[in-house]
């Protein structure tokens, strides 16, 4: 079994820098190759301040959290950040870690940087876990969606250059596995008179929304 590259902290593998530029760390890129076992990355993504790195702490599963958290409302991460730990279940497998920045920062103000981190996390990604607080609405959809739109046009580019175009339609099923985590969630969870599951209220969220 190969052995991973030490790893103390966490390490920034896409820079964001002051003026919203986004580029590659050289030494994160050092790290990930170095790694030979199959790669299995989960990357949060979602509105600031809402709570991402501790979660993604949660899940790490380190002693004392593996990414830096910060209690006050000014934005904490920056770019993206990643934490390599052995796979709890495969042991031929790497867990990637990866910790995005949040959406929505006043501050940055900045949409077009914002979709751009989520499509990278995106497309870097076996799993995403959308994470937001309160319940599922209007403006929470139409960021998804818009940014599910940017990652198929990416996709269906590259699948087109490689001479193996296919649909948008096609590609949409290359997406990672999603997960929405709702935070803070303390409404009943009943539609027209009777309880559903959580998955039955996205599906109703969702139910008017063409993705793709």
């Amino acid at each position: 079994m190969a052995l991973l590259p030490r790893m103390d902290n966490p390490i920034c593998v896409i820079e964001n820098s002051a003026d919203n530029r986004l580029s590659v760390n050289e030494n994160a890129q050092t790290i990930l190759a170095q790694i030979t076992q199959p790669l299995v990355v989960v990357s949060i993504v979602g509105p600031y301040r809402t709570g991402k790195s501790y979660l993604l702490n949660k899940l790490s599963g380190r002693q004392g959290g593996a990414f830096s958290v910060d209690p006050t409302i000014k934005a904490h991460t920056k770019g993206i950040w990643m934490w390599c730990m052995p796979h709890p279940i495969k042991s031929d497998h790497t867990l990637v870690l990866m910790d995005t920045e949040g959406l929505g920062d006043p501050e940055k103000g900045d949409k077009d940087n914002d979709c751009m981190i989520l499509s990278l996390a995106m497309l870097m990604s076996s799993a995403v876990i959308y994470n937001s607080s309160g319940v599922i609405n209007q403006d929470a959809l139409e960021k998804l969606n818009s940014t599910l739109n940017v990652y198929i046009e990416i996709v269906h580019k590259a699948s087109f250059q490689k001479m193996k175009a296919q649909s948008k339609e096609d590609t949409g099923n290359m997406a990672p596995f999603f997960v929405w985590v709702i935070r803070d969630f303390t409404l009943k969870s009943v539609l027209d008179g009777r309880s559903v599951t959580a998955d039955e209220y996205l599906e109703n969220c969702l139910k008017d929304v063409r993705m793709y």
